[in-house]
């Protein structure tokens, strides 16, 4: 992947397709850009769209800078990265904290935005996410982080209520778990964190009102971080929103990667076809 020297940080980037709509993925807190891969990339590409993925600063092979991190910083990367590509304006998708950034970028340069796409992640966070984002920047903060605490953090949020007498579900999801955890640096894990944690502590639902561009809402039924009460609020907010519940789902909804694509696709076909630009 090529890197792209934005705001004095090294991000790796991805554009694919010849043709199209560019469509932006954001990933989420400690994600790296290869999990789109794995749920809306081919999708995207198979109808026609430009995809474009990218690693956040603090996970390689973009730069980790020392922590801690705001939105505010991760927004001005991202933008920088749309200004540099000249590709513009984008669909958006965001997961989690990919969400978060995605709104901002949209709510500060809606120039540069087309539509916006939250995955599990807009509005306000749940109090009960709180604990477990603290727990998360305490440990990856150790040099030598406990293993079965990080993979506890890491399967709360793979393996939905209703799946845990699974023993299936419980092995698939710690083998994911060995992947994220051998991931990220430690360092770009609690700089993402604090940025999560800066965004909980403020009201962002209200801001959503100001949304000029077409959403989607994804929700988790089981997501301790955005449940659905919260993310229904969201889409009660913005003025042209629509909506996905997720049955079964946890936060990082493994296994649902065919819905989301169809649902993200069914959306953009909504909104407008991919040009041939």
């Amino acid at each position: 992947m090529p890197l792209a020297r934005i705001n004095g940080t090294d991000l790796s980037y991805a554009v694919d397709g010849d043709r199209g709509d560019p469509v932006l993925h954001v990933a989420g807190s400690g994600q790296s850009s290869v999990v789109w891969e794995m749920q809306t990339v081919p999708a995207l590409l198979a109808a026609g769209y430009r995809t474009v993925v990218f690693d956040n600063r603090g996970m390689p092979p973009s730069a980790v800078p020392p922590a801690p991190y705001t939105v505010e910083d991760l927004v001005a990367d991202t933008v920088g990265l749309m200004e540099h590509l000249d590709l513009g304006p984008f669909h958006m998708i965001g997961s989690s904290l990919g969400g978060l950034v995605t709104q901002a970028v949209a709510l500060r340069r809606p120039d540069l935005v087309r539509s916006v796409t939250f995955l599990q992640g807009c509005g306000d966070l749940s109090p009960a996410a709180v604990p477990v984002l603290e727990a998360t920047a305490e440990l990856y903060a150790l040099d030598t982080p406990p293993p079965a605490a990080l993979r506890w953090l890491a399967a709360d949020g793979l393996v939905p209520p209703t799946r845990w007498h699974d023993t299936r579900a419980v092995a698939e999801a710690r083998e994911l778990t060995a992947e994220i955890i051998a991931g990220p640096a430690g360092a770009g894990v609690v700089g993402q964190t604090a940025a999560t944690l800066e965004w909980a502590a403020e009201d962002h639902l209200t801001e959503l009102a100001d949304l000029s561009v077409p959403a989607l809402v994804v929700a988790s039924e089981w997501d301790r971080m955005f449940p659905p009460a919260l993310l229904r609020r969201a889409v009660e907010t913005i003025p042209d929103a629509r909506y996905l519940e997720i049955d079964g789902a946890a936060h990082v909804p493994t296994g649902h990667s065919a819905t989301i694509a169809a649902a993200v696709l069914d959306f953009l076909k909504e909104i407008g076809e991919p040009s041939a630009d």
